[in-house]
C-alpha cells in the first residue's frame, strides 16, 4: 500500500503525540492496581478484636483459679406469697438487683465443698454468713438435690450473695425429671401448663416456680447445667445482690 509523504508525516507526529499519552495511562493503571492489592492486604490481615476472659464483677471472691464463663446482670422480684420459700436471698420480700456470675474449676466436689465451707467460717469483704435456718424450704430443696450452697449478707445493708457449688454432670441426673417438665412446661400453651405444674408439685412437694426460682439452690444448680454440662467442670454460681 503507498502513502503520502504529508500523511505519513502527519501519523508520525500523532503517535509521536499519543505515545507519553499511552505511557502515563499505563503507570496509572499500574499504580491503582497496586494500590487495590495493598488495600487487600491490609484488610486481610486486619482482625477483629477479641473480647478479653471475663471477669467477677462482684466483691464476692470465688474460688482461686476458677474462670468465669458468664456474668450477667441480674434482677428478681422475690414475693413470700409465691416463690419466697425458696429463695436463699435474705433480705425478704422485695426487688434485688446485682450480678450472676457462673465459674468453672476442674477442681473436685470435695475441694470446692471445703472452700465453700472455709468461706462460711471467714466470709470476704465484710460479708458475714447468714446461716439457712431461715430458709427451710431452699434447705430441704438443696438437700433432696445435693446442691451444696451458702447464703452470705453485708451487716447494716441489703446486699447479699449465695453461692452454689455444683457438679453439673451429676447434678443433671438428679434433676433429669425437672428439666423434662421446665422444657415441656414452656413449649404447652397456657390452658394446659396446669397439668405440668401439677405433675412437678406432686413428684417433687415443690410447685414449678420454686424449682427454677434463679436464687434457690435448685434454680442455681439450673443455670450451672445450662452453661456447664458438657465442660467436665464444676461450677460455682453467684448471685450477688441489693434489694432495693
Amino acid at each position: 500500500m503507498l502513502f503520502r509523504k504529508d500523511g505519513q508525516e502527519s501519523m508520525i507526529v500523532q503517535l509521536r503525540w499519543l505515545k507519553p499519552v499511552i505511557v502515563t495511562l499505563s503507570a496509572l493503571v499500574i499504580m491503582t492496581g497496586c494500590s487495590k492489592n495493598e488495600s487487600s492486604q491490609n484488610t486481610a490481615v486486619q482482625a477483629p478484636a477479641s473480647a478479653g476472659p471475663l471477669s467477677n464483677p462482684t466483691d464476692f471472691q470465688l474460688y482461686k483459679g476458677s474462670n468465669v464463663v458468664s456474668a450477667m446482670p441480674y434482677t428478681q422480684t422475690v414475693s413470700a406469697s409465691t416463690n419466697g420459700q425458696a429463695s436463699a436471698l435474705a433480705s425478704g420480700s422485695g426487688t434485688y438487683s446485682g450480678h450472676r456470675v457462673i465459674a468453672l474449676s476442674s477442681a473436685s466436689m470435695t475441694d470446692l465443698e471445703k472452700w465453700l465451707k472455709s468461706t462460711e467460717s471467714a466470709p470476704p469483704n465484710g460479708y458475714s454468713d447468714v446461716g439457712q435456718a431461715q430458709h427451710p424450704a431452699a434447705v430441704n430443696m438443696a438437700a433432696k438435690y445435693g446442691v451444696m450452697y451458702g447464703v452470705f449478707r453485708k451487716p447494716g445493708t441489703n446486699t447479699n450473695a449465695v453461692v452454689a457449688v455444683v457438679d453439673p454432670s451429676v447434678t443433671k441426673t438428679k434433676l433429669a425429671f425437672v428439666l423434662s417438665m421446665v422444657d415441656k412446661y414452656r413449649m404447652l400453651p397456657g390452658p394446659l401448663k396446669g397439668r405440668v405444674e401439677s405433675e412437678v408439685q406432686n413428684r417433687t412437694g415443690y410447685n414449678l416456680d420454686q424449682m427454677t426460682d434463679p436464687s434457690s439452690p435448685v434454680g442455681l444448680a439450673l443455670e450451672a447445667i445450662k452453661t456447664a454440662q458438657n465442660s467436665g467442670q464444676r461450677a460455682i454460681v453467684l448471685v450477688d445482690a441489693t434489694k432495693q
